[in-house]
């Protein structure tokens, strides 16, 4: 009745509306129950993965199906410039897992405190997509950033420190700085994931990482939240003995860089130089053996 009618604090503690054998309230020792009118969902019940349900009433969603590196931290801002810390910090993760994941119950640590995701609906995470976490969700005060999840309880030291992704007792990921010692450190850029190591373990490395090197928005620091990264400019990836910053323009593909040799009519910039692979005399005009 929604009464506390033995003026013990609780109301209605007593009471299971589906019979189950667990209670609105829960007790010192078992768990309440979250779902009251569906005898099927109890703290005692089986999860059941793959459909979208909190069966067990622990707060996660379809834990069965997750596995080490589903999720990885792809970027983080621990030092905004713009705006105050406290407003300003995020983190990226994507979804490495080939499959959408929901992210309702995942937790979040960091400098020992904790929060599990929560949220009234589902949050799903496509496969390679993006998702952007932070601890203000105003975009007029936190550096102009689209969150996707606002979290409490924690904060991302400026220092030395780490973000932790958990589900139950598993660790999907995990990525930790150290004050500039090896990772990068700026006030006003992001820490920032290289796509070529969009990996848990490959994350780990410090050599994976670079700053944030444009500005997300007018008068922003530097960063992509909730934009798949770019390369990091002076990372040569395949070796060939150039970078983005120096002119390379496939940083997949070890035989294009700045003065390689131009293989006409196969549609591929060998060279960088922009030219029409299609107009090899460059009179603007493309091969006729070539739908020109």
């Amino acid at each position: 009745d929604g009464i506390d009618n033995d003026g013990d604090g609780t109301i209605d503690e007593g009471y299971d509306a589906d019979g189950d054998g667990y209670t609105q309230c829960g007790t010192d020792v078992v768990a309440a129950d979250c779902d009251d009118g569906n005898a099927d969902i109890n703290p005692g019940a089986a999860e059941v993965d793959g459909n979208g349900v909190d069966e067990d009433c622990d707060g996660l969603l379809d834990e069965g199906v997750w596995s080490a590196g589903d999720l990885v931290v792809t970027e983080i801002l621990v030092n905004p410039h713009a705006v105050l810390d406290r407003k300003g910090e995020w983190f990226e993760i994507y979804n490495a897992s080939g499959e959408s994941r929901t992210l309702n119950g995942v937790e979040i640590v960091s400098g020992g405190e904790t929060h599990q995701v929560q949220s009234s609906e589902l949050l799903t995470l496509a496969p390679e997509a993006v998702f952007v976490l932070g601890n203000d969700g105003d975009t007029a005060v936190n550096g102009g950033v689209t969150l996707d999840y606002v979290y409490a309880d924690i904060q991302l030291s400026n220092e030395s420190d780490s973000v932790e992704l958990k589900v139950g007792d598993l660790l999907i990921d995990a990525v930790t700085w150290d004050d500039g010692l090896t990772m990068p450190d700026v006030a006003g850029a992001s820490l920032f994931l290289d796509p070529w190591y969009f990996e848990a373990t490959a994350n780990d490395s410090p050599a994976s990482w670079c700053m944030g090197f444009e500005p997300w928005t007018l008068n922003s620091d530097l960063g992509s939240p909730g934009e798949t990264n770019e390369y990091c400019p002076e990372f040569d990836r395949d070796l060939d003995g150039f970078n983005p910053s120096t002119g390379d323009c496939d940083e997949d593909d070890a035989t294009v860089f700045p003065g390689a040799t131009e293989v006409w009519y196969d549609g591929v910039d060998q060279d960088c130089d922009g030219a029409n692979d299609f107009d090899a005399d460059a009179d603007g005009h493309e091969s006729d053996a070539h739908s020109g």
